[in-house]
């Protein structure tokens, strides 16, 4: 059974969120590597 529309949207706006907070985190802690600090 497929899931409701608002779901698969919700579901896939999250997912993006998530991406996007990783790509962030990863950054900043490619940053902190360089500054010197351990993450």
């Amino acid at each position: 059974m497929d899931a409701p529309i608002g779901y698969r949207a919700a579901n896939e706006r999250c997912t993006l969120e998530l991406d996007a907070a990783e790509t962030e985190w990863l950054d900043l802690a490619m940053q902190a590597e360089e500054a010197g600090l351990s993450v």
